[in-house]
This record gives C-alpha cells, structure tokens and sequence, in this order.
C-alpha cells in the first residue's frame, strides 16, 4: 500500500491555491492527506485555525504519536502547554472524522471540565465551515437517556461514540451495547487536595486499574493519560513508571520546551507571579512540597 505523505500546512495551501477550480479533487487530496496519522497536527492546523496558530511545536507531534500507539502510554506535560486542545478537540475530531475509533471515553477531573471538553464536539461539526465542507454534515447526534432527555455527557459523531466522564464520580461498567471503549483519554484527573491523602490516592488508584483499564476493548482498547505531576506518588506519575512514559518540562537545562509562545520572559514572570514551589510543580513537573508528599 501506498504510503500517505507527511505534508506541511504551507502544501496544503499550495494546494488549495493550485486546485481552488477543481473543488472535489481537492478535497478528496486532503482527507486523503489527513487520514494519516503523520498528518494531525497540519489537520487540527487547517480545521481549528482559531485554535491553533503559529508553527506547530514538535513535543505537540509527539503528543499525537502517543495517541495513535496500540498500547497504553503516559506523560506529563507542563500547564499552559495545549495539552486539552491538542489531545481533547484536535486528535477526537481527527478520530471521528476519519473514523479511527469506535468508541472514545474522555475522562476529566470533574462535572464541570467533562461539561468544557464535549461541548466543542457539539459545536465544531454544525458550525465548523471548513470541517463541514471538507467531510459533509458530521452534526453531532444526541444519546436520549433513560429519563427521556439528551444526555450532556455523551455524543455520536460520523459513527463514532465520544462520552466524557467525571473521575470523581463512580465509574463502572463503561460500555455502549456490545462496544467497550477503544480509546480511554485521562487528562488532568486528579485533584490538588485528594493527593495529598494516601488513602484517597490508594481508592483512585483501585479505581482505574479496578474499574477504568478493565472497561477497555480487550482486543484494541488503550488507556492514555496526560496531566501535571501534582505529587510522587500520583496516579500519573504511577503510570508514567509502568509505561516508561515522558515527563516534559517547560524548561530543561536552560533550553524553553515551547520558545514560540513561552518566551524566557514569560516564564520568569510566571515564576514570579506563582512563586517558585508553585512554577516547580506546575511548570517543572516537580512537586517539590515535601509537606504534601505523604
């Protein structure tokens, strides 16, 4: 099988300009384009360009080539660095719009931040121009639940089931039919307070090698999880061990992580305006607090 080119958003340009009269051949090229995962960040470039802007940073790459791995993975990545958009609307909307998973299940801290991460999935595909001219009506379709009303908390999307799910909340069970998920995302699950409790951490622990990894597809269902190390013995830094997975820091050894938006000014202002334990832990992936690290 042909091998699908990895393309720049100055190509895809190119393109629009060279094929602008030949309006069928030019989308067929970029879904063709597209559908390869070595093409997600130029897709979220030319489908989200309010979300996305300037040169696409490389550690946001391979955030995306975590996501596309058969097995499960875990890293950590500095506050203010894209983690939601690149993992929660970018590599999603790639998914259903190419039709990569079958079932995804987004798993956020709380009620209110599953509410802020499928609501743009409501929204991009009836009102995204450029996501509705390129793949057609992809109009999010509601799940009615058991008391007769739409559900908030779930979506079907070109056949693809996108749920998201509050941590905090009792989590067993996950399944849609006969389907079990394909894709667990964990993004910034944990909560700054329950950390600080070694038995809240053991019950969080319990419950996603208990009740979350067990809900997975058995034959391609993966569990991935992002967020900011909040202690040493956090769930993610658990599984960041497990999976030999990366910690990212928004600067290392006098070299910035990502120059074109966290200028050297920029993060010695954060440090000053959070204090340097604070810039440690949320900036560093360092949760120095020997007072939390229980």
């Amino acid at each position: 099988m042909e091998q699908i080119p990895k393309v720049t958003i100055y190509q895809v340009a190119k393109a629009c300009d060279k094929l602008k009269d030949r309006e069928e051949e030019l989308k067929a090229l970029l879904r063709y384009w597209f559908s390869s995962s070595d093409n997600i960040a130029v897709f979220g470039k030319f489908i989200f360009p309010e979300y996305i802007k300037g040169s696409t940073p490389e550690f946001h790459n391979e955030f995306y080539s975590y996501l596309v791995q058969p097995h499960s993975y875990a890293w950590a990545a500095p506050r203010g660095h894209a983690k939601s958009t690149t993992c929660g609307l970018v590599y999603i909307a790639w998914c259903y719009c190419h039709k990569k998973e079958d079932y995804i299940v987004y798993i956020s801290q709380n009620h209110e931040k599953t509410v802020q991460f499928i609501e743009p999935h409501r929204i991009e595909p009836k009102e995204n121009n450029r996501m509705r001219w390129l793949y057609g009506d992809l109009t999010s379709k509601a799940i009615v639940g058991d008391n007769g009303k739409d559900r908030e908390d779930c979506i079907d999307i070109n056949g693809v089931r996108v749920q998201a799910l509050s941590f905090e909340k009792n989590i067993r069970g996950i399944k849609f039919k006969s389907k079990r998920p394909t894709l667990i995302i964990g993004d910034d699950i944990e909560d700054d307070q329950r950390v600080k409790n070694p038995q809240l951490r053991h019950n969080d622990y319990d419950k996603l090698v208990k009740a979350i990894i067990p809900s997975l597809d058995i034959e391609y269902g993966r569990f991935k999880m992002i967020g900011t190390i909040l202690h040493l013995d956090s769930l993610l830094m658990k599984q960041i061990k497990k999976c030999n997975g990366k910690i990212y820091k928004a600067e290392d050894n006098g070299v910035i992580l990502w120059d074109n938006y966290f200028t050297r000014e920029r993060l010695d202002n954060k440090k000053k305006e959070i204090g340097s334990v604070a810039y440690q832990q949320e900036y560093l992936n360092n949760p120095v607090d020997n007072s939390t690290s229980v």
